[in-house]
């Protein structure tokens, strides 16, 4: 691919998914620190915690019982249950 040219679609969606995906998990990691801040205590805290400290252990981050999209699922998951409590 040289300079002007254009970018390949399944290129480009690669590249727009994982901006979304870091797009999640900076807003999941801010709600976890205004959670933090506000009740500490709460269970979504820790649920959310421990499911990325799982996250991070993985050898990989896809398997064959659990896709990327599955992943995103989670993510959303968390944060709308920090959105909830407030």
């Amino acid at each position: 691919m040289s300079k002007g040219e254009p970018v390949p679609t399944i290129k480009w969606e690669t590249m727009r998914e994982a901006k979304d995906d870091l797009r999640y998990l900076s807003t999941l990691l801010d709600c976890l620190e205004a959670a933090k801040k506000t009740n500490p205590d709460a269970v979504a805290i820790k649920q959310a915690e421990n499911w990325l400290a799982d996250l991070k252990e993985r050898d990989q981050l896809i398997s064959e019982t659990e896709s990327i999209q599955d992943i995103r699922a989670q993510m959303v998951k968390h944060i709308v249950a920090f959105s909830e409590k407030q």
